[in-house]
């Protein structure tokens, strides 16, 4: 149900249950929190790239079980979603989610809560969650605003309307639309560049990232910190020496 792989530096996982559109049960829901805390535990793990199966990245949360469940398991699963992300928000490694075919509701909010979201082209996005009687959980009402602002947060929320790829990264919500048969090498190589890069400075930029919403004082104390630690990291030493060596060389 969650086909966890290892090429190099980058953990792969794909949701598996092609005959539901990967839909999200709690079994599910807790491999994937398992697999972000293992993932994060391993240093030999660098980048993080998460994807679906045949017609769907997710459809969202499996229907089937929500009918049979009660408050507290009801509960249990949107305990689930938040851990998620948590997990992956503090997590300093990127995740990125490679993104096919449909990616509604608990989906969305599970790709939203990537750093990077790659769309084949037969990806739809979508929010059917308000005509179902529910709300969102996951994070959702704080990252999809940060992606595609408030307006088109709730023009998708209250409309239901199912966003294509090339929208999708119109408005901000994807980063690059490529062909369905390149979905997956694309992300590959992505990941396989950023696993390249010193670990200290992608760690700290993605956390310089969520802090956008305090205040300039405190982001740039943040920063000031931070970049001192990078600067300072055995890693970027090298890198840095490595660099300035190979431009002296062209001179």
């Amino acid at each position: 149900m969650l086909a966890i792989t290892r090429s190099g530096a980058v953990s792969w996982a794909r949701m598996d249950r092609e005959n539901v559109l990967c839909a999200l049960d709690q079994a599910q829901l807790g491999r994937l929190v398992d697999w972000i805390g293992a993932a994060g535990k391993d240093d030999a793990v660098s980048v993080l790239v998460l994807t679906g199966t045949g017609r769907a990245f997710s459809a969202g949360a499996d229907i089937g079980e929500a009918e049979t469940q009660d408050e507290r398991s009801f509960a249990a699963n949107t305990a689930l979603y938040q851990e998620l992300a948590r997990r992956i928000s503090s997590l300093g490694k990127p995740v990125i989610a490679a993104v096919n075919g449909y990616c509604l509701g608990g989906g969305l909010e599970l790709a939203a809560m990537c750093d990077l979201r790659i769309a084949a082209t037969s990806a739809r996005f979508g929010l059917p969650d308000a005509a179902l009687g529910f709300s969102v959980s996951g994070g959702l009402s704080w990252f999809l605003p940060c992606h595609i602002g408030l307006g088109r947060t709730m023009e998708l929320y209250l409309t239901q309307r199912l966003v294509d790829a090339e929208e999708a990264q119109r408005i901000g919500l994807v980063a690059e639309v490529v062909d369905d048969d390149d979905l997956l090498s694309r992300a590959g190589d992505l990941a396989a560049t950023i696993a390249g890069f010193p670990g200290c400075g992608v760690a700290h930029m993605k956390a310089l990232v969520g802090t956008f919403h305090e205040t300039l004082e405190a982001v740039l104390a943040d920063e000031e910190e931070r970049d001192r630690a990078c600067f300072a990291h055995p890693a970027t030493r090298e890198r840095l020496r490595t660099f300035l060596e190979a431009r002296r060389a062209r001179r």
